[in-house]
């Protein structure tokens, strides 16, 4: 919702309204502050899934860091761990886990499968599936789902994040990152694309937004246009079938196209 009154077009009432604050789960770090001053609000944001409802917030009493999602509840303890559930040191990103302090608050397992029950409460914690990190000053930020985290030439990669600075494309309607087969090992970023109406944007023009946007190495290889892209029931964009559909639908390549983006070419690439 932040992104959709975000890109159109600003009038003189934005600011001509009752609203003390809002919550806004998620909004990128660059939108924070500019949507409040836009709209004369405050922004609250927050944490929580299924398995555990809303666990973290940030205060409307209190300035809230833009980028993360507030501090965790006192009811609950958490620690971010690595593939070995071992605790990272703050600030690392890695896998959040969470225990509750008193019994019922969280989900106590899923309908008639006790497997995927185990496997998500092994150790004794929750695994909740997410790249998380809290920093020194206890504040916590949400990187991007696990399985959906991408690892390109030994860089890490948040597929949430590449989708949000390609959300400021005034172009782009709707997108979904995902992570598909690399030729030299781990993964190649690909952006599954939805255009605004009457939209035609080239995509080395998609690519010049993003080396402007993101890191040289988080800049898309491969970029598909989609009519509309598969959600589930909830709304959730379904990667898999995006990952499953790229033998068919590979879309195009910016390497096969000759547009190379390096740590020292990125800036030439911008200027084009």
């Amino acid at each position: 919702m932040t992104q959709m009154l975000w890109q159109r077009e600003p009038d003189e009432y934005e600011r001509d309204n009752t609203m003390r604050a809002v919550v806004a789960v998620p909004i990128t770090e660059q939108m924070f502050r500019p949507f409040e001053e836009r709209f004369g609000i405050k922004v609250v944001t927050g944490y929580g899934i299924s398995e555990t409802g809303q666990i973290m917030f940030s205060s409307v009493d209190h300035q809230a860091v833009p980028g993360t999602s507030g501090r965790p509840e006192s009811k609950y303890d958490f620690v971010i761990v690595d593939d070995n559930d071992e605790p990272l040191p703050a600030g690392e990103p890695g896998e959040l886990l969470v225990r509750p302090r008193r019994p019922h608050l969280l989900f106590e397992g899923y309908v008639g499968d006790p497997e995927a029950t185990t496997r998500v409460l092994r150790n004794f914690w929750l695994h909740t599936g997410d790249i998380c990190s809290i920093d020194a000053d206890g504040n916590f930020r949400f990187h991007d789902r696990k399985k959906d985290y991408l690892r390109r030439r030994g860089e890490n990669i948040s597929s949430f994040e590449v989708e949000h600075a390609l959300m400021q494309h005034p172009d782009v309607r709707d997108v979904a990152v995902v992570g598909v087969p690399s030729e030299l090992g781990e993964d190649e970023v690909k952006a599954c694309i939805v255009l605004a109406d009457g939209a035609s944007p080239s995509e080395e023009s998609l690519i010049r937004h993003c080396v402007a946007t993101m890191p040289y190495f988080a800049v898309p290889r491969f970029i598909e246009f989609y009519d509309v892209l598969p959600r589930n029931e909830v709304g959730r964009v379904q990667k898999f079938v995006l990952r499953a559909d790229h033998a068919a639908r590979p879309g195009w390549d910016r390497e096969a196209a000759g547009v190379k983006v390096t740590r020292h070419s990125a800036a030439e690439l911008t200027d084009r």
